[in-house]
């Protein structure tokens, strides 16, 4: 359960850099898409799990 955790903070860090390197504008199509490649990898994850 450690690395859910781990996960969670991760999506943060990165949403909260994105958003503060380059907001919704210019950061923020890439961010989101890393978030989803992020919880594609939880996803497989989970099942290893």
């Amino acid at each position: 359960m450690a690395w859910l955790i781990g996960f969670g903070v991760l999506v943060g860090v990165v949403f909260l850099a994105g958003a503060a390197k380059g907001g919704l504008q210019g950061g923020g199509a890439a961010v989101l898409f890393l978030i989803f490649g992020l919880i594609a990898l939880f996803g497989i994850l989970a099942v290893f799990d």
